[in-house]
């Protein structure tokens, strides 16, 4: 069946439109992935950004090996090449030729995805009180067990992703990871229905006829397409905003379409204001999901090999 949506703020997620501890490990394990021109100095010595990824203590040799090998797929498909990783105990450096920090910034996030049913929601202020108190007011229903500390979220500061590493299993607070027509929102949100377990492809993709942004396509497995039809057919029949779900990648919400029936097709879109470098960073990251947790701790800029310090 076609998927009958709506859209919010410009964004939109619809069906189908198209088709560890490893401290035994002595020696570095490294890979490479392709080769390219490379950024050099005055002197034609080579420059390199590493950034350095550490696992947790339970992490295997297996977790780290395929977590290299997910990293180094995401950076081709972001374009960079001579991407090399290095395996030292629990941690993961990745390096790239020249000034690649913040595209190894983009390749090393958690690219961690849920889609959870929208249970209520609020403008986030930016200051101590808005100049209207109803504008705060929340629609839908807080969980008793959020009510205040959804009441006490505010997008002043760094704006610290309140449920980053909350259970899929469990209720959550999440901001929008961008303002919809100049108002931040925050949310609470359900028990998910669908996570990156269940994707099997996720690419980017120029949408001339979406007032010519991009997109990002997700296709699902059996289970999540199950999942999503049956959690999307329950949400059609509930008022606003409890008729929307919230795509939640790495704690913020991306998108929070409602519905009017269920999507059966196994597929969906994610699309809005979009640009192609973040189309197709989220796509890549979706795409080529780590099997464990990496707390991103630093990234450097490394001198050319043999440069005095």
């Amino acid at each position: 069946m076609h998927p009958s949506f709506g859209r919010r703020a410009g964004t939109v997620l619809r069906g189908p439109t198209r088709p560890a501890a490893v401290l035994l490990v002595l020696a570095a394990v490294t890979a490479c992935s392709g080769q390219g021109a490379t950024k050099t100095t005055a002197t034609g010595a080579t420059t390199r950004t590493a950034v350095t990824l550490t696992a947790g203590a339970t992490a295997t040799k297996e977790n780290l090996e395929q977590s290299a090998s997910q990293l180094r797929a995401r950076a081709a498909a972001l374009g960079l090449t001579d991407v090399t990783t290095t395996i030292q105990g629990t941690t993961i450096t990745v390096t790239a030729p020249g000034d690649a920090g913040e595209k190894l910034t983009a390749v090393t996030k958690p690219g961690r995805l849920l889609i959870r049913p929208v249970l209520a929601l609020a403008p986030c202020p930016t200051a101590p009180a808005p100049s209207d108190p109803t504008d705060a007011l929340p629609q839908g229903t807080v969980p008793p067990e959020l009510a205040a500390r959804f009441a006490a979220l505010d997008c002043a500061g760094d704006r610290n992703l309140p449920d980053l590493r909350v259970a899929a299993s469990a209720p959550a607070l999440a901001f929008g990871s961008a303002a919809e027509h100049d108002v931040r929102y925050k949310f609470a949100l359900g028990p998910a229905s669908v996570n990156s377990a269940d994707i099997v492809g996720a690419e980017a993709a120029f949408a001339p006829q979406e007032s010519a942004s991009w997109q990002v396509r997700l296709s699902f497995n059996d289970a999540g397409t199950k999942e999503f039809a049956a959690s999307t057919g329950r949400l059609a029949a509930l008022p606003g905003p409890g008729n929307e779900f919230a795509i939640v990648v790495d704690g913020e919400v991306v998108s929070h379409p409602y519905v009017r029936e269920a999507i059966t097709g196994g597929e969906a879109v994610i699309s809005g204001s979009l640009t192609r470098e973040v189309a197709e960073q989220l796509a890549s990251a979706l795409a080529h999901q780590l099997p464990i947790e990496l707390d991103r701790s630093t990234v450097t800029t490394l001198p050319p090999a043999g440069a005095t310090p």
